[in-house]
């Protein structure tokens, strides 16, 4: 069984998923909260006189004195002085935050705003607190991602599953190395491939059998199709409890579609699942089933999490079942980790990818 430090944790962040679901998975990075401008224009303004000297340019109050260490706000444009009272360029970290103050002359120490060339490589500084940003970021409704620890706008490279185009702008309803992304910027089915509502289909009876992760996904995409699953369980409760409700299903729909999706909750089980699912289909041979990998977790935020499993265990996982079962197998690990996956909490995804897998699998069953 996973180890779960928080579940309480875990719960708010699918909450607060849902009122973000269309968006991509946003890690906006600041050092600190503190908002420079705000600080600044709350100051009084300051009246002086600007002093050229080999040094450098300083300002110089009414009294004769000058500003050191702090930051002024002058003609409307903001400026850093060091502990000389001279006007700072390029670099400058503080309070936990970078900025860049221009060295150029005409706008010699001014605090540069918005997007910003330095050295052949792009940066945003934010418009509303002055600060270098980082990660993924919303501007004038067009989607960037900036370096996590640089904040150099990445370009021509997928990011989370997501591609930005040489210009940084996430690319949306195209076509990107011959692979469809959406309008949430993921690889989707083309829209003149992708699966119908099933609705709209000939009826056929789906049944998916799983954990938390089935469970997720048929909260978020489910379509009436037959859940049976329980979270934090695996192999114990399937064989007992699960096994008996789906046994009970395919007397009624013998010739039903069932996706199984169990293991991440207990990987040293193989052996049993195995065994179990040749019993299984013996007894339903006019049943469909398909067995879906066990798919991948983001590990280091996992392991932060609380859980304590691993990817290489989930491969090891994914290797038995697919050399035991062959064409029952459905590989949605490599389809994910191919086109890009989030999660809440390293383990459980977030909406739109239990969308993704939701798609995918359907198509596999169309």
């Amino acid at each position: 069984m996973i180890k779960k430090k928080n579940m309480l944790g875990w719960l708010l962040g699918i909450f607060l998923l849902c009122l973000f679901v269309l968006l991509p998975a946003v890690r906006v990075r600041a050092a600190s909260d503190f908002n420079l401008l705000e600080a600044v224009d709350r100051k009084t303004p300051k009246t002086g006189t600007w002093q050229i000297t080999e040094q450098g340019r300083r300002f110089v109050y009414s009294n004769g004195k000058y500003p050191r260490k702090v930051w002024l706000k002058l003609d409307g444009k903001y400026y850093y002085f060091d502990t000389n009272g001279y006007a700072r360029t390029k670099w400058v970290r503080f309070k936990g935050n970078r900025y860049f103050l221009s060295s150029r002359s005409a706008r010699y120490g001014q605090l540069l705003l918005g997007f910003q060339k330095i050295n052949g490589k792009t940066y945003f500084f934010s418009r509303r607190s002055g600060q270098l940003l980082y990660g993924w970021t919303k501007i004038n409704k067009k989607w960037y991602h900036f370096d996590e620890e640089t904040g150099v706008m990445d370009t021509s490279t997928w990011i989370d599953g997501r591609y930005l185009q040489k210009n940084g702008v996430m690319a949306v309803n195209t076509t990107v190395d011959g692979k469809y992304v959406g309008e949430d910027g993921y690889v989707a089915e083309d829209p003149a491939l992708s699966v119908p509502d099933r609705s709209d289909t000939e009826e056929k009876t789906v049944i998916f059998v799983g954990d938390s992760r089935t469970v997720g996904m048929g909260q978020t995409a489910g379509q009436g199709e037959t859940y049976i699953a329980k979270t934090g369980e695996g192999y114990e409760w399937f064989s007992t409890t699960g096994l008996k409700r789906l046994r009970k299903a395919l007397q009624k729909d013998p010739d039903a579609a069932v996706v199984i999706n169990l293991g991440i909750n207990d990987l040293g089980n193989i052996g049993h699942y195995i065994k179990l699912y040749n019993r299984l289909f013996r007894s339903y041979p006019q049943a469909d089933f398909y067995l879906m990998s066990v798919n991948p977790i983001e590990q280091k935020k996992a392991v932060s999490e609380g859980y304590t499993v691993t990817n290489q265990q989930i491969t090891a996982f994914n290797q038995k079942l697919r050399s035991t079962f062959g064409s029952r197998y459905v590989s949605c690990s490599t389809y994910l980790k191919s086109s890009g996956y989030s999660t809440v909490d390293g383990i459980h995804y977030n909406s739109t990818t239990y969308r993704k897998i939701y798609r995918y699998i359907m198509g596999v069953l169309a």
